[in-house]
């Protein structure tokens, strides 16, 4: 089944669908990091999201608001940052 995602991910990655290829990472291969290359590079809001939401249910505040800046929430990425210390 990995390899079907590790497939999915390449075809995704030459159709340039960053969104599709993060979720994949986030959701099926369990590869934060490559995803937040991704993001990184992409600079897709809706990635960014889906990345930031994965960092906060996973105790990762820093992460969450560096993508919660790329997704353009600078609001929530401050309140965030003030939560939990991270200013």
């Amino acid at each position: 089944m990995e390899g079907k995602f590790k497939e999915a991910v390449s075809v995704y990655e030459r159709a340039r669908d960053s969104d599709a290829v993060v979720r994949i990472l986030i959701d099926k291969l369990r590869q934060p990091d490559k995803a937040g290359e991704v993001v990184r590079s992409s600079r897709s809001t809706t990635a960014a999201r889906k990345l930031s939401m994965w960092c906060r249910e996973n105790d990762n505040p820093r992460g969450a608001i560096e993508f919660l800046l790329i997704a353009g929430q600078r609001s929530e990425a401050f309140d965030l940052a003030a939560a939990t210390n991270e200013m």
